[in-house]
């Protein structure tokens, strides 16, 4: 999977938790979603998806004067970290080091720490909501990834990677072939 399909793995993720699951902690999963996107060589994609974003409380907007040193952020350069800006505005996500810093500008439940939601946990409810929106290919997407990448070890015995791989054979979500070289748990998550 090239970054810039990762890329859009996490956005169509974002898009169908917002639309189509109302048990999850969005805030949460979108941050956890974030970080898990960090750990590719992928480009800044926050601006996709902006309005939800700001919507679920996963990134707040700020005038300028707030970031505690706006001069050194530079226009063109994306820092989660640091916030990132557009001509009217700054932005930060929850649980970055500049949200710990601004968070005395917002009330009640924004100024609680995310929660750090585990990969497998992510994919099972992207999937549950793929389903609901009839988004096969997402499903697919997550499911590819690999047991040993969203579960670990205990994959045949996690019930979410169980249901994670019913919602994948039910669906007839497309997935890879199963390669004679793969692990002994490989073999078995696509089988």
């Amino acid at each position: 999977m090239s970054n810039h399909e990762f890329e859009d793995v996490i956005e169509q993720s974002i898009r169908v938790l917002h639309a189509h699951d109302g048990e999850l902690d969005h805030r949460s999963a979108f941050v956890s979603l974030w970080r898990f996107q960090e750990r590719g060589d992928c480009g800044f994609t926050h601006f996709r998806v902006l309005d939800i974003l700001l919507e679920r409380r996963a990134t707040y907007r700020f005038p300028h004067d707030v970031h505690p040193a706006i001069d050194t952020l530079d226009d063109d350069a994306v820092n989660r970290d640091q916030g990132f800006k557009d001509d009217h505005f700054v932005y930060c996500d929850a649980g970055t080091s500049l949200w710990e810093q601004l968070k005395e500008e917002l009330n009640g439940d924004d100024t609680k720490a995310p929660v750090d939601i585990p990969l497998g946990t992510l994919a099972l409810h992207v999937a549950r909501a793929a389903e609901r929106a009839g988004e096969l290919e997402l499903i697919a997407a997550w499911f590819d990834y690999g047991p040993d990448l969203l579960f670990g070890d205990a994959a045949q015995t996690s019930p979410e990677a169980l249901e994670l791989k019913a919602i994948a054979r039910r669906t007839n979500a497309p997935t890879r072939e199963v390669e004679a070289w793969e692990s002994p748990l490989r073999r078995w998550w696509f089988s």
